[in-house]
Formats: structure tokens, C-alpha cells, sequence
């Protein structure tokens, strides 16, 4: 059996049992432990520097269609026509640079601004934290719209549905 189908096979109380945790959720120093060892709710990102940008760039077939017809012209003695093409291939490239890792850039600030949140249950009271502080055990909250913050164990739903569109790339039904 699978560790996915162990976990929805277990009832509510088993697995919370299996993560050491109650309905009434943990207490702040249990939280405090845990996040010391296991380290914060965080999926490391990739970002890259300039140099992968740049590289990235000539991962492009008509880019590298250019360089072998500038190096072939260049090669049967055709300056004009390889100095031609080298100066759409290096435009091309530059422009691709400029604007990917700007975007990139972006992309990271934009994230990193962001602070997410989800409502837990701590010495059984329900409140928000940062999702980066959840732990292994946290018992957590989803309301309608809600982001599912973490790797979960549903507990108890009502009227549960998911769009799950962005993973698909499916339409969602109208």
C-alpha cells in the first residue's frame, strides 16, 4: 500500500495519532519544536543569476539555426552576410536576455512580497500564521477560496470541491 492510500485509509484519529497532534490542534511550544527540527513550510524556488538567463537563450532552434548560417557564411567567405545575421543574432538574443530576466526578477520580488497566510488551531484556538510556520501536525483550517497551504490530511469536509485547473490546464466547467 502506498503512503498516499495509508494516510486517506487511516481515520481522522489514527492520523493525527501518527503525527502526534489532536483535534485541538498543537501547542505554540510543540510548534516552536518542531519547526526547529523539521525547518519552515517552504518549497525551495530556483532562481537564476543573469549567466542562466543568457544561457537559456540559446536553447532556441531558429537561434541556433542563425549561428551555424553565420558561421557557414563566415566559413565560404562571406563577411557581409555573417556580420548580417550576427547582428540579428545578437539583438535577438539581447532583447530575449533583457526581457526574461527582468521578468524573472519580478516574478521573484513579486513572490517574495507575498505573505501568505493560513488559519491554524494552537492550544486550541484558531489563528493565522504565516504558512511557512506550519508543521507536521498543525491542524488547519480551509474556507471557500482558501489555498491549500500544505501537504494535508482532511479531517472533516463539507461541500469539498477543487479546481484543479492549474494543474490540469483544463477549462473549468462553466
Amino acid at each position: 500500500m502506498t503512503a498516499a492510500l495509508d494516510w486517506s485509509a487511516r481515520s481522522a484519529a489514527d492520523a493525527l495519532a501518527a503525527v502526534r497532534s489532536r483535534a485541538r490542534g498543537l501547542t505554540d511550544e510543540e510548534a516552536r519544536d518542531r519547526l526547529a527540527v523539521d525547518g519552515p513550510n517552504l518549497l525551495r524556488r530556483r532562481r537564476s543569476g543573469a549567466l542562466g538567463v543568457l544561457a537559456r537563450q540559446f536553447r532556441n532552434a531558429v537561434l541556433i539555426l542563425l549561428i551555424v548560417s553565420a558561421a557557414l557564411a563566415g566559413l565560404l567567405g562571406d563577411a557581409v552576410d555573417a556580420i548580417i545575421i550576427g547582428v540579428i543574432l545578437l539583438a535577438s538574443v539581447g532583447l530575449g536576455f533583457v526581457e526574461e530576466y527582468a521578468a524573472e526578477r519580478t516574478t521573484g520580488r513579486l513572490q517574495d512580497s507575498m505573505a501568505h497566510q493560513a488559519l491554524v488551531v494552537r492550544d486550541g484556538h484558531a489563528r493565522s500564521i504565516p504558512v511557512t510556520d506550519i508543521v507536521v501536525g498543525d491542524v488547519v483550517h480551509l474556507t471557500m477560496g482558501s489555498r491549500v497551504p500544505a501537504d494535508l490530511r482532511m479531517l472533516e469536509t463539507h461541500d469539498l470541491t477543487c479546481d484543479e485547473s492549474v494543474l490540469t490546464g483544463s477549462r473549468a466547467p462553466r
